[in-house]
């Protein structure tokens, strides 16, 4: 109870009396001048001061900041002072203190006086006291500039033993002035500094590295955030003179992965290292070596210099015959796209470093294996560079097989701070299926264009794939792709390509010199269609010689949607637009090599398609056929359930009963195969020459207006306006049409009546039931 209330009423006793002494105490003890505030009694550390507001000054040529200002310095007095009537301390204890380490352009740092008073006679008992610091920061200088780099909550105990070395403990968390974070891992050292008279010192220190995230230790050497997480530990030795510290130990690597994806709780790894440290050069060179005696399939390397200055550093990894498949998690955790149970079976050789300023850079090779997916699909590839340069991971090229036969040239790219991919192949002859694989199993992407429509096929050239971040994809290419069958909406037979040329390019695809049929129909020409809403594809197409209803076959899914039986009892012509049908929208050129319509052949057929959703648009619709020649416009309405025609333009020169027939006029329509002549109407004018009506009823000229109309018996034509001349006589007239099939015209001339009678056309069209 005495002592404690010695020790309480101690701080207020008024110790300024002995404030000289005190003061002449410290300058002896710390080899500078000082300046000191209050002094007052301490009891519990010892018999002694504490002194407040402690200003240790620099020696001559370190500059003119302070060596150190303390907030508090506990002074234990050394006993055997009191017996001599010179105060002097044994302990001195500097409590928040900032220190300053200096060193001058010329000669040694600024602690090193005070450190060669340590190395005193073994058989003199050391007059210099045992120094701490607690809580500290301990701050560099070289010449007249001021590091980056200080440690802060530094705890410091530096004392001499009987034999005139140092002991020193240290704990303390490096960090630096251009960063927010305070501490940048802990560190933890115990060991002898032996000191000798003209005699390089020596160092014999144990340090930890306590478990530390791996972007805080990167910081110290390179503010940048170099994006991986993760976490490390180390315990090493050094031992050595200054000059060239011996330096072994152990490095633990836990949880790496990218900074925006979850950390991978693996068993990590274990790196054991040797090296030397040379202090007054600031100079590192740690390289890691092998427990096992056959060696390591990976060795590191850290070099570093000035690193309390301008640090310049670069940390390095030599793969030999490294298993490569246990990579694979370590990749998907730095955000490669690979799908989990992925089988990496090869082995890496090469180095990766990364070094301040470069950043990373490496120079891999992959040994032949293979590339297994969760689904069971095996890429077998041959030796591939892989090269890695700060966020670019760049594969190949590599030939690459599929079930033993090869596929191509692959080369890939990844960005990992972009998430960007970009992949590349090169092939003679793969197969659609086996790209379709390579798709939608390799790269988890969107379909490529054509790949879902190609149900078989094979196709040589070559193709690229590029995405950012976690965007769709877009592809391009050039190839060349035979024997392939396609789906096309609202085709009731597929495309079976012989040969095309297929153009791959952002958001279009371009074929050309295609060559193949649909159904019985020889297609060839040009088509470019494009991914973006609104935009028409474009075409230039060339169709065999083919017949009006196979082409109504083919396109039988787009122009008769009814459905069933009652839908057609009920006449419900209204059917709903499939999504193909409204988004489609077409323009080009049309021909076709010769058209037959029945018995006849409307020679080859030139036209101008406009296809928009529902309505199909044929501008300058043209057609010869030895004389005969016709330019006409048809508007087609997809709306309803059935498709309805409407036909404009021109006729001239057609063959008809022995003679020439020319007509310009509006024809209207509507359904399917005959419904097409029974639900005819229109309108227009007629001009002839030649006209055989019947075996003894032959027209010079007629020309007219007509009109047709629609009847539940067939169409029926009227004619009006009728002038026809047979040899001297001018008839005017007009005229109908028989339900069977007769024209029966009733003419007058003068006074002359006169009723011919003809065949209209040499059959007669029967709706369909």
């Amino acid at each position: 109870m005495v002592a404690l209330g010695a020790g309480a009423v101690a701080p207020l006793l008024n110790a300024n009396r002995f404030r000289g002494e005190i003061h002449s105490a410290l300058e002896s003890a710390l080899n500078r001048r000082v300046t000191i505030g209050k002094v007052h009694f301490n009891v519990f550390t010892g018999p002694g001061f504490t002194v407040d507001d402690v200003l240790i000054e620099e020696a001559p040529g370190m500059g003119i900041e302070p060596f150190a200002h303390v907030e508090s310095l506990e002074a234990r007095v050394r006993l055997a002072s009191l017996w001599t009537g010179h105060l002097a301390f044994s302990k001195l204890r500097l409590v928040e203190p900032s220190v300053n380490f200096v060193k001058p352009d010329l000669g040694s740092w600024n602690i090193a006086p005070w450190l060669a008073r340590a190395a005193v006679d073994t058989t003199t008992e050391s007059t210099l006291p045992d120094i701490e610091i607690s809580d500290g920061r301990l701050n560099f200088k070289f010449g007249a500039t001021k590091s980056v780099f200080y440690v802060s909550d530094a705890d410091v105990t530096v004392y001499p033993d009987s034999n005139g070395d140092l002991i020193i403990r240290f704990e303390g968390e490096p960090a630096r002035t251009d960063h927010v974070a305070q501490g940048l891992g802990h560190l933890v050292a115990r060991g002898v500094l032996h000191t000798r008279n003209r005699k390089e010192d020596k160092l014999s220190v144990s340090v930890q590295l306590e478990r530390t995230a791996i972007t805080e230790l990167t910081r110290l050497f390179d503010v940048q955030d170099i994006g991986v997480r993760g976490y490390v530990a180390s315990n090493l030795k050094l031992d050595g003179p200054l000059s060239r510290l011996n330096v072994s130990g152990d490095l633990r690597i836990e949880d790496i992965h990218r900074w925006d994806l979850m950390p991978n709780k693996s068993a990590g790894w274990t790196l054991n290292y040797t090296g030397f440290l040379n202090v007054p050069a600031q100079q590192i060179d740690i390289e890691t070596h092998a427990a096992d005696p056959q060696g390591s399939p990976v060795n590191g390397k850290f070099i570093a210099s000035d690193y309390l200055s301008s640090p310049k550093w670069q940390a390095s990894l030599s793969l030999h015959d490294l298993p490569a498949g246990g990579l694979l998690d370590t990749a998907r955790h730095m955000g490669a796209p690979i799908p989990a149970g992925a089988v990496l079976d090869t082995t890496l050789n090469g180095e990766i470093a990364y070094s301040r300023p470069d950043g990373i850079e490496g120079h891999l090779m992959l040994d032949k294996g293979s590339f297994k997916l969760p689904q069971g699909v095996v890429t077998e590839f041959g030796v591939a560079p892989l090269s890695i340069r700060n966020n670019d991971v760049h594969f190949g090229p590599a030939e690459i097989q599929f079930d033993g036969e090869h596929a191509g040239q692959l080369d890939a790219s990844y960005t990992l701070n972009t998430r960007s991919l970009a992949l590349g192949l090169q092939t003679r002859q793969l197969e659609m299926a086996q790209t379709r694989a390579l798709v939608s199993e390799w790269l988890g992407a969107g379909s490529m264009p054509l790949l879902e429509q190609c149900h078989q096929g094979t196709w040589k050239g070559s193709i690229a794939f590029e995405r950012r971040d976690d965007g769709p994809g877009v592809w391009s290419g050039d190839l060349d792709l035979t024997a392939a069958q396609m789906d096309l909406p609202g085709v009731a037979a597929p495309l079976r390509i012989a040969s095309v040329s297929v153009q791959l390019q952002p958001g279009q695809v371009q074929l050309t010199h295609l060559h193949g049929h649909v159904g019985v129909i020889p297609i060839e020409g040009d088509y470019r269609y494009f991914e973006v809403p609104g935009r028409p594809d474009r075409m230039r197409l060339t169709l065999g010689e083919t017949h009006l209803e196979n082409i109504e076959r083919l396109l039988l899914p787009t122009l008769g949607r009814r459905q069933g039986f009652l839908a057609r009892a009920l006449r419900l012509d209204r059917a709903p637009l499939p999504d193909w049908l409204k988004s489609r929208q077409i323009e080009g050129s049309l021909q076709i090599k010769n058209l037959l319509a029945g018995d006849v052949s409307l020679g080859v057929v030139k036209a101008r398609m406009v296809w928009n959703g529902a309505a199909v648009q044929l501008d300058d619709l043209e057609f010869h056929r030895d004389a005969t020649e016709g330019k006409v416009s048809v508007a087609v309405d997809l709306t309803g359930g059935v498709p309805a025609y409407k036909v404009t333009g021109q006729l001239n020169n057609m063959e008809y009963r022995n003679g020439t027939l020319d007509l310009d006029g509006l024809l209207e329509t509507s359904g399917l195969g005959l419904e097409l002549a029974v639900h005819a109407r229109g309108e227009g004018t007629f001009s002839g020459m030649g006209i055989a009506l019947a075996p003894d009823t032959e027209v010079d000229e007629i020309t007219g207006e007509f009109q047709l109309d629609a009847a539940s018996t067939g169409p029926r034509l009227l004619l009006s306006k009728v002038q026809l001349t047979q040899g001297q006589d001018v008839l005017r007239g007009q005229g109908s049409s028989q339900p069977d099939g007769r024209i029966v015209l009733d003419l007058v001339s003068g006074r002359k009546q006169v009723r011919l009678t003809g065949m209209l056309l040499p059959l007669h069209p029967t709706p369909e039931p």
